[in-house]
């Protein structure tokens, strides 16, 4: 990941990177995805980089449990 924005009043986090490839990129979501804490992924933005390399954006909405302390 090469950007994280959290915005807590919202129950969001906003992830910016780069994977090898496809199969990388899934694999991490589904790992998102196994996580209770973790109510909805949405893939905002997904481009090809050189040597074949995925980026993306993702944006997590977090239960809101996570934010009280």
């Amino acid at each position: 990941f090469s950007r994280l924005e959290l915005k807590p009043g919202e129950n969001k986090v906003f992830l910016s990177g780069q994977a090898e490839n496809f199969l990388v990129l899934g694999q991490q979501i589904l790992i998102f995805k196994k996580e209770k804490r973790i109510e909805e992924i949405k893939l905002v933005k997904l481009s090809l980089a050189e040597g074949g390399k995925v980026k993306f954006d993702l944006e997590l909405t977090l239960s809101p449990e996570i934010f009280r302390f």
